[in-house]
């Protein structure tokens, strides 16, 4: 590994070498070797976090729960998140609710209640408040509001 072959020729050079800016330079290649690593991690975690949350977003999801299924601190997760996606974790887990929920008022002639129940809602009234409370607007509104539009588009 290229981290391993780094540290053996930093540790050589200290040994050998009387040329303190050669090792200084060696250092400082695998600090940014081993910092782009930790970038690269970072960012295929969220990677996968963001999928996670996309294909289960018909479900109850909390910043816990994905944090035990990634077996990651839960305040670790949201820091992380935050910093690479611009919102927090829970912010983003409740855009891909309503997302889905959407998804289902505009495409399909589900009920309200049907919904509710294939999106693991309690109860029609959980969804409504939910949905109400994030977009300002009832489900039954918005579609109706989004089925007029793509009819006055034809």
């Amino acid at each position: 590994n290229r981290n391993h072959y780094l540290f053996r020729e930093l540790m050589n050079l200290q040994q050998t070498s009387s040329n303190r800016t050669l090792t200084d330079l060696k250092l400082a290649e695998l600090l940014l070797k081993l910092r782009n690593d930790d970038v690269d991690s970072q960012t295929k975690l969220i990677s996968e976090i963001k999928e996670y949350v996309r294909v289960n977003s018909d479900k109850k999801l909390s910043v816990q729960s994905i944090g035990n299924f990634f077996r990651y601190n839960k305040d670790y997760l949201s820091k992380a998140f935050s910093k690479n996606v611009g919102i927090s974790l829970q912010e983003y887990i409740i855009q891909e609710r309503i997302r889905h929920i959407k998804t289902y008022l505009l495409n399909t002639n589900f009920s309200i209640k049907e919904i509710a129940d294939v999106c693991d809602f309690e109860d029609e009234n959980k969804l409504v408040k939910f949905f109400k409370y994030n977009t300002k607007t009832t489900p039954s509104k918005y579609r109706n509001a989004h089925n007029n539009l793509h009819m006055n588009k034809k």
